[in-house]
């Protein structure tokens, strides 16, 4: 596709101001070199609402000298003090401005402590940084949750040529290695493809042995009840989503699937405990409270826990309703396939935010035959 997430391209964006040469064609980005050149002022990096961007460009920033990020929506309000600490701690000074942070001085290798419970980006930003100060190692002072979001970092730096070594709550980076050129392809969004994989529809694209934590969305539909195939390159659920049974549901490794899954329970007969996702309060919106109030609107029982929700499905159809996306790109999707279940039309009020991550969502979506009012889904 010639559209990419907003996301995606904040990174970019933020990549250049860092001295990087970056062509897109398609699908396909062309890098060099990667933050290779050392610019001859403070960069200025655009990273608008995208917490990845922040949270692994700001150690990576901070190894080549430093910079100032603009933020935009709630990603100023969304926690970095933990990072930012651990930064702080090898030679850097962070001065946070209302919607800017500038991080000054030159990043130092070495020991770095963080917490593993707070974002696991922390976690990814830091390690793809220290081959770039001399090296050094990541101990967690808490567990760590979505643990496969840096497995897929650990992957990602292999390819490129930097081994991470892993003990006990720890990450290790030896000193002396260097990134080389490497030509990676990169699988399907098995976050994106939830919203998919619960209406029923085929997915291609997808990598079954890839280590994204998201592709568990199979496994807890099959909890309640479904029955997945699967191809070299893809999976359906071919049976038992008109038959589903709740369960309960360990969000820790799989926190960007609970909006999807929350739709699944919505059709589910009997309960449903989604529990270990209280991150989910620091994403775009504060999805418990907006997964609540779209279930609410859909007219599903439900109640928000400390840190998940309990979900009781609904026997017949869902609502007709309206639904505040809430600037947040996952409830948009999940709206929308919930609104496939509805016994009427949906509205769902800022859908553009689909943008983030998924520009195409829209078109997919109609190709699979979901009807669009055009003025109502924020096109």
């Amino acid at each position: 596709a010639d559209r990419t997430s907003a996301d995606i391209e904040s990174t970019a964006r933020c990549l250049r101001s860092l001295g990087a040469d970056i062509t897109r064609r398609g699908g396909v980005y062309a890098v060099s070199p990667a933050a290779g050149k050392k610019p001859g002022r403070m960069p200025e990096l655009y990273c608008e609402e995208s917490g990845s961007t922040l949270r692994f460009l700001a150690p990576i920033a901070s190894a080549l000298g430093g910079g100032t990020f603009t933020m935009s929506g709630r990603l100023a309000e969304r926690p970095m003090e933990p990072l930012n600490a651990a930064l702080c701690a090898h030679g850097m000074t962070v001065e946070k401005s209302g919607n800017t942070v500038t991080y000054s001085g030159k990043l130092t290798g070495g020991e770095f402590l963080i917490p593993g419970d707070v974002s696991s980006q922390y976690i990814s930003g830091l390690l793809m940084a220290l081959p770039l100060c001399g090296g050094g190692e990541v101990r967690l002072t808490s567990p760590l949750a979505s643990a496969p979001y840096v497995d897929i970092t650990v992957d990602a730096m292999r390819a490129f040529g930097v081994s991470v070594g892993r003990g006990e709550g720890r990450y290790t980076v030896a000193p002396g290695q260097k990134y080389r050129r490497c030509d990676p392809c990169v699988p399907g969004d098995w976050s994106n493809a939830a919203f998919w994989l619960i209406s029923g529809a085929a997915v291609t694209g997808l990598d079954l042995n890839d280590a994204q934590g998201d592709k568990a969305i199979l496994d807890r539909l099959a909890d309640m009840g479904a029955k997945a195939d699967f191809s070299s390159d893809g999976a359906c659920c071919i049976d038992g989503l008109d038959r589903l049974h709740g369960c309960e549901i360990d969000a820790g490794d799989i926190p960007d699937a609970v909006p999807a899954l929350a739709v699944a329970a919505a059709r589910a007969k009997g309960e449903t405990r989604i529990f270990n996702a209280a991150r989910l309060r620091a994403k775009e919106s504060d999805r418990i409270a907006t997964v609540c109030a779209m279930l609410t609107a859909f007219g599903v029982q439900n109640r928000a826990t400390d840190d998940g929700i309990v979900i009781t499905g609904r026997a017949v159809a869902l609502l007709s309703c309206t639904v505040d996306a809430a600037n947040d790109h996952r409830i948009a999707m999940a709206a929308a396939v919930g609104a496939s279940f509805a016994d009427g039309p949906v509205y769902i009020t800022g859908a553009e935010a689909v943008n983030k991550s998924y520009p195409d969502f829209w078109d997919d979506y109609k190709k699979l035959g979901g009807q669009i009012d055009v003025e109502h889904a924020g096109q």
